[in-house]
């Protein structure tokens, strides 16, 4: 009433009011909605690695491999920056002189054949290569032909279980050491029993690691940090 006399003695229209973009309502549903969507999608794919286990395996396995990608690549950045280190201290210790490069051939790549002037002055880097399986695959000659650039600074150490391998065709810088058959296992055992200081349980740790390895190969890279203390009678 008020305002239709407002407006015909004032000739002012009422101003009408102003209606929100959304009202409460549709605001509850719309935070209702998006909760049940978000609900489903991970329930629906929950179900999905439940019902897929290797495509979970995969995608843990990618994660692993991104996380090992960067720690080597973080390795191999402090390693340069070690041995530019140590190659500047030596320079300097020795009068400004550098010590002479490694030795190549034709194409540049390093000699295999090189004598021990190849070799660092100072260091050197032990690379722990454990092989399990009666073949070797079929890359394995060219991965040791690749070795053969690292001699300046990298002794690589494979051990294997008597697996078919050519010694003689092998960098200097190569070496092979056979633990015999299922000897990978008994190796583990002995050593872990001993730095445990648990020598009871080596009959059981070699049982329990020779079955592991055998069923498992793959199992080894477990016990990457066990390898410094395991191999270090070879080192």
């Amino acid at each position: 009433f008020w305002r239709a006399m407002k407006s015909g003695l004032l000739g002012v229209e009422p101003a009408r009011p102003r209606r929100a973009l959304l009202s409460d309502s549709r605001l509850r549903v719309l935070v209702v909605g998006l909760g049940c969507a978000w609900l489903c999608t991970s329930l629906w794919l929950a179900w999905s690695l439940r019902r897929d286990p290797a495509g979970a395996a995969s995608l843990r396995r990618s994660h692993e491999m991104t996380e090992l990608s960067n720690e080597v690549l973080i390795l191999r950045r402090q390693l340069a920056s070690m041995v530019s280190d140590a190659d500047e201290a030596a320079a300097s210790g020795a009068g400004g002189t550098e010590p002479p490069p490694p030795p190549t051939d034709a194409l540049g790549h390093a000699d295999p054949a090189a004598d021990t002037a190849s070799r660092h002055p100072e260091f050197r880097l032990a690379m722990i290569v454990p092989w399990l399986g009666a073949e070797l695959p079929r890359w394995f000659d060219l991965f040791v032909a690749s070795c053969a650039g690292s001699a300046y600074l990298v002794d690589w150490l494979i051990f294997h279980e008597d697996a078919p391998i050519d010694v003689a065709a092998a960098p200097a810088n190569v070496r092979y050491i056979s633990l015999g058959p299922h000897g990978m296992g008994a190796h583990f055992g002995v050593q872990l029993a001993r730095l445990t200081g648990e020598p009871n349980q080596t009959h059981t740790l070699v049982r329990l690691l020779q079955h592991a390895f055998a069923t498992w190969p793959y199992a080894i890279v477990e016990y990457k940090p066990t390898y410094g203390d395991v191999f270090r009678d070879y080192l």
